[in-house]
């Protein structure tokens, strides 16, 4: 734990270090704005802990609820500048998950996020989504569109949801997306 706001020992947000990787939870609801739609990082708790990890030499995985990037990944948004900026990380990190937009979208180096940062939605874990065919661009490699099809009227425009798993070595990451079925539908 850490001291967080009033000198609590519990917080919202976490570390955890392996080899050469440091993986940070952040509490991106705590600032929020927009009715809690705009993830924020703009209290000094957050700050100061972002900034312990920011010198490290290590690769920062960083797990959020919000998204830094609008969901084409055409731009940053003030989250993005809330973590990246002296007051966070003082720089990209190597990876960022957030779950806020209810889909799967794995981003390439052309999107906003640029090439420094595998930038990846996992939304779609639970909530019912459809085919976003305006994920077609070239800022985005894959995005969830497996369908359904289990035979029921109301689900024939939805798709599969889905999760991922990281397998962290010290030689390096992989990274698999599965569909609620099991089934690998994209690999780095």
């Amino acid at each position: 734990y850490h001291t967080g706001p009033n000198g609590s020992k519990a917080s919202s947000y976490f570390a955890i270090e392996y080899g050469n990787y440091i993986i940070l939870g952040l509490d991106t609801a705590y600032n929020a704005t927009n009715w809690y739609m705009d993830g924020r990082i703009t209290d000094s708790f957050q700050q100061g802990f972002m900034k312990r990890y920011a010198n490290s030499g290590k690769q920062i995985i960083l797990l959020t609820h919000h998204n830094p990037i609008d969901t084409l990944g055409n731009t940053t948004n003030d989250l993005w500048t809330d973590v990246t900026s002296s007051n966070g990380l003082n720089g990209a990190p190597f990876m960022w998950y957030w779950g806020h937009v209810h889909n799967g979208i794995v981003y390439n180096k052309n999107a906003a996020s640029g090439p420094d940062t595998l930038a990846r939605c996992l939304g779609n874990a639970s909530i019912p989504i459809g085919v976003g065919q305006w994920l077609k661009n070239t800022n985005i490699d894959f995005f969830t569109k497996t369908p359904l099809n289990d035979g029921t009227q109301n689900n024939s425009l939805r798709v599969k949801n889905g999760f991922a798993t990281l397998t962290i070595t010290q030689s390096g990451i992989t990274e698999n997306w599965y569909d609620q079925s099991g089934d690998l539908c994209w690999t780095n």
